[in-house]
């Protein structure tokens, strides 16, 4: 299982890597720091999961997600945000994001989703290989 996250916050990212070690301690996690980076390394292999700082996207983020679903499209995207706009979630549903959560009050529910959806795609490699 391969994830990606793109997160600007040095905190944020080592506590969402230090989750997902905990969740899933086989798990091989890449992570970026910026826009650059991401796609980088989305260009060279596909993800399963895929964490992105929907701050950081630099008006890039259908970019990003293209980018994700052309290696996988499978792939699960969580995005996350510092606000919590009603019309811009839908905006980010219709772009292809599977999930959004507002960094600053919905972090404890992200951290539960990124555990079920964890589960989810280690059971299905799982399945793949019976």
């Amino acid at each position: 299982m391969r994830l990606l996250v793109f997160e600007y916050s040095n905190d944020v990212r080592k506590i969402i890597a230090k989750q997902i070690k905990l969740i899933n301690s086989q798990a091989d996690v890449i992570l970026t720091r910026n826009l650059y980076g991401t796609v980088k390394e989305l260009s060279k292999c596909s993800f399963d999961i895929v964490i992105i700082d929907g701050d950081s996207t630099e008006g890039e983020l259908k970019k990003v997600i293209e980018l994700t679903k052309s290696k996988n499209k499978d792939a699960v995207i969580i995005l996350l945000t510092s606000y919590d706009i009603p019309i811009l979630r839908k905006r980010f549903f219709d772009l292809g994001v599977d999930y959004n959560f507002d960094k600053l009050t919905e972090f404890d529910s992200f951290l539960k989703i990124l555990k079920t959806v964890i589960s989810d795609v280690k059971e299905k490699e799982k399945n793949k290989a019976v």
